[in-house]
Parts: C-alpha cells; structure tokens; sequence
C-alpha cells in the first residue's frame, strides 16, 4: 500500500507501536488462562515502560526544554517502584512472602496516588525547564515514606471479612479517582502550553488512567474479567505516553536540529552574501578562492574578478610599520589586523580597517579568513576631529580671553563637610570665617589655562617652574575673597554655573577687574573636578564707567540747561527723564513726571501718537524727524521731533531719546512767508513790480485792468505821473501812497521802492469798503475786550483756586509738623495738671478754678491739634452702611445743647441707609451740630431733617443763629478761617474734606440775622451696589 506521495504506508508505521500493540496481545492471550500471571505481567510492563521513559529522559534531560516530559519520566519511575512491590506481593507471588494482601493493595493505592499527583503536577511545568534533582529528592521522600508506613505501621484492612471494600479504602480510591478527573481537567486548562498533537496522546493517556482505576479501583466484587480490562486500560494509557514522549523526545528534536542546521546554514550564507564587511577566503598562497559581493563592492571589482588574485597585489610590503607586522605575523600563521590607505581596481584611493585569521582543517593550515572595511569616510573624519582638536587646543590657548581648567574637588568636599558638620548658612558661615575663603580658595587645582591667563600673571624674568600657577591664591590680594564668596556659595547651593565680577592681581602688581563665566563640564557635576573659567577683563570697561559717571554728571548738567526739550522713554513709553526745557513745554515740575506714561502727562490723543513713533524707530533701529503740532496747556503748538534708539552694548534697543525744538514761532513764520508768496496771485487786488524805467516786471490778474486803462499794452509804458510818481519814490527810497479811481471803485495803490534792485513794487486795495470795515472792526474791539475781561475774570479765580490749593498743601505739611511739636508739651502739661490735682493739699475753690482752666484750654488745644492732624492726614473711607438717623441720636445724646437751644430731630427709623465711614461722617455731623450751639449764644432752635434725591440722601441742619455774611459765604470752608474767638479755622475744612472723601459735599445757605442752613449730601445704600 502506498499513499498519495508513494511512499509505503507501512514503512511509516513506529515498530515500537507493533512492538507493543503485539505484546499487549500476548499479554492477554497467555494472561486470560491465568489470571496471577496477567496480572504480573501487565504490571511488569507499564513497570518497564515506566522505566524506559525515565532512562530517555535522564539520558536526554539536557537537550529537553519541555519539563513536562521530565515530570512524567520521574513520577512514573518512583509509581513502577511502588508498583513492583506490588507485584511481588500480589496473591500467588512467593518472593515477598511476609507481606500480606492488604499491603499489597496499599501499595497499589500509593502508586496511584503518586500517579494522579504526577498527572497533576506536569502541566504546571510544560514549557519550563524541569529542576531534576528537586524533582529526583521530592519523589523519593515521598516514595521512601510510603513504603515505610506500609511495612512498618498496622495499617486498617482494606477488605471487610464479608469479602467488601472497607470505607477505608473506599475513600482512597474516591480520592485518586478525584486525583486523576482533576489532572484530566488541568490538562485541558493548559492546552495551549501543548503541541497539538501532544497535547491530543496526553489527554487521551489521562482519560484512560482514569477509566484504567475506575474499573480496577470499583471493583468492588473483584470480577477477573474487570480486572483484565482495568490493566489493559493501564497499559494503553502508558503506551500512549511512551510513544509520545518517545516521538516529541527523539524524532522531532531530531529533525528540528537539522532544520536549525539548515536555517543556519541558510543565515550564514545571507550574511555572507549580504554583509556591508567585504569578506575573502584565501588560499595557502593567499589567493582569493572565494569572496562576497561586498569585497567586489569595496575594491570596484567586477564579479568573479578578484577570484585567484593575490589579495596582498592591493597591499604594497612598503606601505607603513602596521602592515609590516601584520605581514610578518601572516608569515606565522596568526592572525592580524591593521589599517592602510591603499588603491582599488579603478586606481582610486581607500582607507581600509582589515582583520585576518586563519584557516586549519584536521590540524592542517589551508590559508586565511579576510573580512575588510571601508573607513575612507570614517579615516576623513578621524583627520577632521584630530584637526578640530588642534584647532581647539590652539583656540584655547590663543583665545581672546582668559580661560582656565581647573580642579575644584578639593573644594566641593570641603563645603560637603562643612554642610555636613550643621552649617547652613553659608553666607553668614564665610562672612564669620573670612579665613576659610582663602583656606579654600588654596584647595583649587590648575590643570590648565591659556597664554592670556600666562602673560596676565606670570613674570617673564622667571623660570618656568617659578612661574606656574598653581593656586588662585597666587593671583588673588585682599579684595579678591569678598568677590570669590560668589563662586564658593555657587558651589554649595549646588549649581553648576554662575556670572560674576571678581578682582585679581597682575604680575605686575595692578588690580584687574574681570567678568567670570564659571561652569562644570558635563560628566565632572558630582565633584566638580573639571570647571572651565573664561575671564573677561573688564578694567577699562570699570575705568570707562567711572569716566562715564563724570561724563553723566557733565551731561546732565547740559541737557538740564539745553535750549531744546530733551526726554528719555522706556518701550512702554514710560519717562525716565525730562529735562527742564521739556518740562517747560508741558508745565511740570521735576517730580511729576518719573515712572509715568507719556499719555497720563500730555493726554490720551498726543500720548498715543508719541507712543507709535516710540515703537517706529524702537523696532526700526533708525533716527526719525518728525514736525507737527500738539495741543498743549497753553495752546496748539509746533515741534519738530527727533525720536532717536538708545542701544544697550550688545545692540538691543532699550528706549528711545527724544529731542524737541518749539518751532511754533518758525512755523507762524512760514506761514506768513507762504502766504506772502501766494499774496500776488490769491490777491484779488493789483499788485505790480515795474522798474526805475517803467519796464513791467510782474503783474497779477488784478494788475491788467489797470494796465489796460493806461493802455500799457499799446504804448509800452507807464502814464507820465505814475512814471513820475515811481521816479520820485525810487530817489527819496521812501514808500508812497497814490489814490485811483477806477469802475466807481477807489483804490489805494501803495508803492515800496525796492532801491537796490531798481524797481518799486506796487500793491492796490479797495479801500471803497473802509469805512464799513473800520465799524466792524470797532465793533470786534468793543466784543474782544469783553472777551478779555471775562477771561481775564476766570484767570484771576483759577489763580486764586491755585492759591488756596498751595495753601492746603502748605497747611497739611505745616499741620502735620505743627501737630507733632505741639501735641508733646501739652502732654506733658496734662500730666502735670493731673499730677497738681493729686497733689493739692486743701479745698480752694480758686485753685479748683485755676485748674478747670488749664484743663479747658489744654483740651481747646488739644482740639486744635487734632484739627490740624486731621487736616494733614485725610485717609482713605472705609465704606459700610450707616443708619444716619441712629448715629445723630448718639451725637446728641454725646452733646447736649445749651439750655436756651431746641432740637427738632426729623430723622427716624425710615430714614434710609447711607454707604460711607462711619466714624467720619460722626465727625462731619458733630462738627456741624456743634458750629449751629455756636451759632445761638442767644438761644434758638436747631431743626435736622433728611431728603432723598435719586441715589442721594441730603441731611439738612437748620439753626436760627447770627448767620454768615455773604462775603464770608465761599471763605468758611477755606483753612485757618475763621471768625470766633477761639480755634484755628479748620473745623469746616476738613469736614468738607470728610464729606467729598465719603462721596458726599457740604453746601450752606445763610442769611444775616435769619440763621444758616448746612446740607450733608451722602449716598444712599443699596443692596444692588454692594460694599465696595
């Protein structure tokens, strides 16, 4: 028979399968006539399959990845060892005779037990490598322990006297048969750990074992028949798993090495082939017997065209040292490398890297392997760097500025034990232990440092030993550590690079300043063993700025007197300096304008278009002009403008200088000479130039009706009295006036000699219209002088609202201070007082007076200074609702009225809320309760009554008093006014500062004789508005 392929069918089929399906057969032919002798020999087989598994995976245990087959191999030997005792002491079996049936069946339950745990425990370890000698010990103890309880111990019967199995061994054999169901379940769980088919023979193996003890192990009647087919069972299922493991064990791992063999026969071939290395195989005379394509590649060789060439024809013997000792050592049959720059095929040159070993079989050589690279590019790159570094070692040491390589490890440790020692502080800790900073500075190391940093601090007259610099206490002096305390604090808040000025001393004894640039190399940051220092000598840069300082102050001295505004702006258009001429222009002092932008001094409108030419030449980097008019306090006028950029050293645009010239009056200028230059032409009127001779020189449109009347066209000259007229003027070089009447129009006609020149210049007017222009004009002087006066009226208030603001603004400083000096000895004299009344020894009432007195005017005085301080120091309100019916009651509760005075308080609970500070509006009403006592040293009647108007609330306090003159109406809210007796005219001042400071105002109304009338305007609370 043959399948599809031809191969023979029966020529596939395993003779260890024949082997052992033809055993099984004899096994029953020969076991069904005696059942003691089935028995023994179907044991003995699953005994010798159990141990020929074990043999094959010892024997293969190194070469076996799968520890599923191990744990099988060993768990069954030790269940044949267990099994074997069980046949030799089966019933019939004489060569154990001591053991008894039930022993022998307690050592058939122990082997299934361990066989139904083996089951069990093998999936846990597919795919794993088995640990053998764990395995080998674990199942020996157990195995041992086994056989020990069994022989030595009395163990219960497992067969009842009727014949039955005892409970006993009904519980066993219910928990191997739970063994068994649990591995055939865990087997199926990990299917995925097996080969399909292993894992198809393996499941079939279990299912078997499993029905192998079902029929065995429940044979409760102990039927022979049952019993045969229980063993077959058994045989089966160990059948199965020899021929698997025999399979997965020996066959297949067989043919996986070969095709591993393949592949990586396969894979070297690929790298042979395509490997970027060029590879040669050469003979006993070094003859090239086989290359890869790379070889041809590197070399520019055609295909099969290096075959039987000399390799060594690419290699000249007299190139370099290196190849020498490689040829010679080829000589010797070792192996070799080197580089060398040589030729290939096309004559162009290559840098080759070659690496050489050679070639033996059986003992014997047979030449050399070859593998070479092409490092032309690599070589190229190798003599730039090697360039690059020459290039930085001469840069370094030539290099413009000083720079150094130094060591600070010494130092790192240092600052590490003094952190480590509580400090950690170290500022305080240096400044407290001045010493410590030159003990540090001496633990820096100098590796190197340039020519610049040799010719600064070397001595030329000194040897080269004497002149090494070894520490920075060699070019430090006194003033140096101050500066150096920087670097030290770099180092111990743990960075690792900082900028910073330090001064040092040059060979030949002079200070140098300099800017240093510390930082740590990349890969030194743990303890700071390599740090690069590049010094910037800034000496003429110090001497330079305190030139400049001079030069500043020169400079502000000249643009503070300059005769054109000169200003400076930041880019936010800030002013950072005016001189007074600038000032001038926009009427400020010097302390107004510092900090503010342009727009808060000259308006939103100017400010905008000062700010965007700023910005122009800010991002333009040019100088731009500029004339236009802007609108200033005392009127439009004209500027021209040069807006300049300020650059800081490294070229960046800081601000920008702005210088102005007020060309209002040059611009007036122009203007008249612009309209004098269109005078001729826009004039309706005649104007004419004529020569000494009568020669027409010019002549406007309203000049030809005149030329035209004298017929100057025709004749060419002038009428004989003009012409008269003219040479008459020219010789007394005085100018003249002629009346013509023409088309019932009279004109003047002015005539200026221009004697130089020889000619006059004659402009006409229509002078017709005079009169009537003379009553306009008169009546525009009569409207222009009212005019005048009505300004002149509101200069004269604003400068007198200027006064009194100077005024307030003297008197707050004069307050403040008066208050201060005053407000001590009128302490002390209270003191005094106090202490006079403790001391008095007897009851006089005219000491008592004496007292009550100075009581009372130190209390007045004490007031006016109150007064005075409050006016000095106004702060700010602290706005929060306020019942003002509430709080008059408690001022007139605080003030009682005189006698002869009757309050009428309209105020009450529905009086509405108000939003101010309250303590100030308690001082504004008790002032203004207090003037209205005052007021009525006769007596009278005071009435307090509230209004609402819109979001307003007007108190009104009403007395009956002397009243105020009316030319003392708009003075009484003035400082130091005042027309009592007592008090310094401050009460009213600053109560109408209290009330505009809480959003309100004071007004009065007051006639002589009638009494006065004050209103307290406050805003009204909402619960919309909130506090703000």
């Amino acid at each position: 028979m043959v399948d599809k392929t031809g191969k023979s069918i029966i020529g596939r089929i395993d003779p260890v399968i024949i082997l052992l399906v033809l055993m099984f057969f004899l096994i029953n032919y020969f076991g069904g006539r005696n059942h003691a002798l089935f028995h023994f020999l179907a044991e003995l087989v699953t005994v010798i399959i159990s141990c020929s598994l074990f043999l094959f995976v010892w024997i293969m245990r190194e070469k076996t990845e799968n520890g599923y087959f191990s744990i099988i191999g060993i768990g069954l030997l030790f269940v044949a060892i267990l099994d074997l005792f069980h046949i030799l002491s089966f019933e019939g079996m004489t060569i154990l005779p001591g053991i008894s049936l039930d022993q022998s069946s307690y050592f058939w339950l122990a082997a299934r037990l361990l066989q139904g745990l083996t089951f069990l425990i093998a999936p846990l370890c597919a795919g794993r490598t088995a640990k053998y000698q764990l395995a080998l010990l674990s199942y020996g103890v157990i195995s041992t322990l086994a056989i020990f309880v069994i022989l030595r111990l009395n163990l219960v019967p497992l067969i009842n006297f009727d014949g039955n199995f005892s409970p006993v061994r009904l519980i066993l054999e219910l928990v191997i048969s739970f063994l068994f169901l649990l591995a055939l379940i865990h087997i199926i769980a990990r299917r995925a750990r097996f080969d399909a088919r292993v894992f198809r023979v393996f499941l079939g193996a279990a299912v078997l074992a499993l029905a192998s003890e079902l029929t065995i192990g429940w044979n409760t009647s102990q039927a022979q028949l049952t019993s045969i087919l229980g063993l077959d069972l058994k045989i089966l299922s160990y059948a199965l798993i020899f021929q698997i493991v025999l399979v997965s064990g020996i066959s297949e791992p067989q043919e996986i090495l070969y095709n591993k063999l393949q592949s990586g026969w396969q894979l070297l071939q690929d790298l042979f082939q395509n490997t970027g290395e060029g590879i040669c195989i050469l003979d006993r005379r070094n003859r090239i017997v086989q290359n890869n394509p790379a070889a041809e590649n590197i070399l520019r060789a055609k295909k099969n065209t290096l075959l039987e060439n000399n390799f060594y024809r690419f290699f000249p013997i007299d190139q370099n040292v290196d190849f020498q000792h490689a040829f010679a050592l080829m000589q010797q049959q070792k192996p070799f490398s080197f580089a060398i720059l040589t030729r290939r095929m096309d004559h162009t040159k290559c840098m080759l890297e070659v690496d050489a070993a050679p070639r033996f079989q059986n003992g014997t050589f047979t030449g050399y392997f070859i593998v070479f690279r092409d490092t032309t590019d690599q070589y190229a790159k190798t003599k730039r760097l090697d360039e690059a570094r020459r290039l930085y070692q001469t840069i370094f040491m030539d290099a413009p500025i000083r720079i150094w390589d130094l060591d600070y490890s010494k130092v790192k440790k240092a600052i590490d034990e003094i952190r480590n020692s509580g400090i950690s502080d170290f500022q305080q800790y240096f400044n407290q232990n001045p010493e410590v900073i030159e003990k540090l500075a001496g633990l820096v190391k100098v590796n190197a440092y340039n020519n610049l940093v040799a010719g600064m601090y070397t001595r030329s007259d000194e040897d080269e030993k004497g002149r090494r610099i070894r520490n920075l206490n060699q070019i430090f002096w006194e003033g140096s550590y101050a500066y150096y305390v920087r670097e030290l604090m770099t180092i111990a808040e743990g960075m690792k690079s900082n900028t910073y000025e330090i001064t040092t001393r040059s060979a030949d004894g002079k200070i140098r300043y300099s800017i240093i640039n510390w930082a740590v190399l990349p890969g030194h940051e743990n303890d700071n063993s390599r740090v690069i220092i590049s010094a910037d000598d800034i000496t003429e840069r110090k001497q330079a700025e305190q030139e400049l300082q001079a030069s500043e102050i020169k400079f502000r001295l000249l643009a503070e007197n300059a005769g054109v505004g000169i200003g400076y702006f930041d880019l936010d258009g800030r002013v950072i300096f005016l001189n007074n001429k600038a000032l001038s222009f926009i009427n400020l002092n010097s302390l107004d304008y510092f900090g503010k932008k342009i727009h808060s001094i000259v308006g939103r409108k100017e400010g905008v278009r000062v700010l965007s030419r700023i910005a122009d030449s800010a991002h333009s980097g040019k100088t731009l002009d500029f004339e236009d008019s802007f609108h200033m306090p005392d009127g439009d006028r004209w500027f021209h403008t040069n807006y300049s950029p300020i650059l800081d050293h490294l070229g960046a645009c800081i601000g920008v200088q702005v210088i102005t010239t007020d060309i209002t009056r040059q611009k007036e200028l122009e203007n008249e000479l612009l309209s004098l230059s269109r005078f001729p032409e826009e004039n309706p009127y005649p104007v004419m130039r004529f020569s000494n001779t009568g020669e027409l020189l010019y002549s406007n449109q309203g000049g030809q009706p005149f030329l035209e009347m004298w017929r100057f066209f025709e004749t060419k000259r002038l009428p004989a009295d003009i012409q008269s007229v003219i040479g008459a003027i020219l010789n007394k070089s005085r100018s003249d006036v002629i009346y013509l009447n023409f088309n019932e129009r009279v004109y003047s006609m002015f005539i200026v000699p221009i004697s130089e020149q020889g000619y006059v210049n004659i402009y006409g007017r229509d002078i017709t219209d005079l009169k009537k222009a003379e009553a306009e004009l008169t009546k525009y002087s009569k409207e222009l002088e009212n005019m005048v006066a009505e300004k002149t009226g509101e200069l004269l208030q604003a400068r007198e609202r200027l006064a009194r603001q100077e005024k307030l603004a003297l008197m707050g400083q004069l307050a403040s201070g008066v208050g201060h000096e005053l407000r001590n000895p009128l302490a002390v004299i209270n003191n005094a007082l106090y202490m006079l009344r403790l001391a008095k020894t007897q009851q006089s009432p005219a000491f008592e007076n004496y007292l009550n007195i100075i009581d009372q005017e130190v209390a007045a005085s004490n007031k006016i200074i109150t007064d005075l301080l409050t006016f000095a120091r106004i702060k700010p309100a602290n706005m929060e609702p306020v019942q003002i019916a509430k709080l008059v009651d408690g001022i007139l509760q605080k003030f009682v009225p005189p006698e002869n005075v009757l309050i009428r308080n309209e105020l009450n609970k529905n009086t509405p809320e108000v939003i101010v500070d309250g303590k100030q509006v308690e001082q504004v009403i008790t002032n203004l309760i207090t003037n209205a006592y005052q007021a009525m040293p006769q007596g009278g009647n005071l009435t307090i009554d509230a209004k609402i108007a819109r979001d307003s609330l007007k108190i009104e306090f009403a007395d009956t008093g002397v009243g105020i003159p009316a030319e003392n109406l708009e003075k009484i809210f003035e400082p130091l006014f005042t027309t009592k007796a007592k008090g310094i005219g401050l009460g009213l001042t600053i109560s109408k500062m209290l009330a505009e400071v809480n959003g309100g105002k004071i007004t009065v109304k007051s006639k002589p004789g009638l009494g006065s009338i004050f209103t307290l305007v406050l805003p009204v609370f909402r619960q919309d508005n909130g506090l703000s």
